[in-house]
């Protein structure tokens, strides 16, 4: 998996997104943060918890790995291939990503949510969800740092596909003009 760079972030993706459910959910089961996130998010839709397990899985694993793919695009784009350089990142990624979320998780959330029970919302729970996504970054980080070669993160846009195009083209030629010749 680690020589395919699309199999390390779908990899990335859902390992950092199991992270951040067993670090939330150890929060809840202590008893320290509400930490139920899967079924906020699958209730908002549905306006019930009937059914909200799966729907709030499939929400959290999707957007964990399309997340991880926006990580891994910003990770290609820094010159600095280490894989602490990859850690470090992904974490500050996820420590921003957090801050969105926590803002985002006391209004929406905590005003919006249609069942009560979500409604309650305090400085606990938003500094649970900022800390759970520096959890989901680390771990992406880590499963992207271990790529040998960052470069693959990096797009690739016109200009620069053409020119990887005609390198081969040239190499192809070149190859032919030996044969040629020899």
């Amino acid at each position: 998996m680690l020589g395919n760079p699309l199999g390390n972030i779908l990899l990335a993706g859902i390992l950092g997104a199991t992270a951040m459910a067993a670090f939330l959910y150890a929060l809840h089961f202590g008893r320290i943060a509400n930490g139920d996130f899967v079924r906020a998010i699958g209730s908002i839709g549905s306006k019930t918890e009937y059914n909200s397990i799966p729907i709030g899985l499939a929400i959290h694993y999707v957007t964990g790995i399309l997340f991880a793919f926006l990580y891994a695009l910003l990770v290609g784009m820094v010159p600095d291939e280490a894989y602490v350089t990859a850690l470090v990142l992904c974490g500050f990624f996820g420590f921003c990503h957090g801050l969105v979320v926590a803002v985002a998780l006391i209004y929406l959330v905590g005003i919006e949510h249609p069942l009560r029970r979500f409604q309650k919302i305090g400085a606990g729970v938003a500094v649970a969800y900022c800390v759970a996504h520096i959890v989901y970054g680390v771990v992406v980080g880590a499963i992207l740092g271990s790529a040998a070669d960052y470069s693959a993160y990096r797009p690739r846009f016109g200009a620069e596909i053409q020119k990887l195009d005609l390198n081969r083209a040239h190499a192809t030629d070149d190859k032919r003009s030996h044969e040629f010749w020899c």
